[in-house]
């Protein structure tokens, strides 16, 4: 049997960072993974391809919460989900910073 938690747990950290990077840029720092998502719905707003990928990363901060405290169990297509997500994140994250 393959367990795939641990790697989805890691690309949803990648994702985190990503979402963190951005936040920095605007002059904060996260508080908790929560208002992370908050917070970056409202400074990025005007940006509809940063706002979906937030609203997914909301998404999978919820699925990552359950893993790690819930014992949810990962399949194989979900956690590569998760990790395309964190790739692409952290793309999209680097052009809007200007980090090529």
């Amino acid at each position: 049997m393959e367990e795939y938690e641990m790697a989805e747990i890691a690309a949803y950290n990648s994702a985190f960072h990503s979402a963190r990077a951005l936040l920095f840029a605007k002059g904060y720092v996260e508080r908790s993974h929560y208002c992370l998502g908050l917070a970056l719905k409202y400074l990025y707003k005007e940006r509809d391809k940063i706002l979906e990928l937030i609203n997914t990363f909301d998404k999978i901060r919820l699925s990552r919460h359950n893993i790690q405290y819930g014992g949810l169990l990962v399949s194989r297509e979900e956690a590569e989900f998760v990790v395309g997500f964190a790739e692409e994140f952290l793309r999209v994250a680097r052009e809007e910073l200007g980090i090529v």
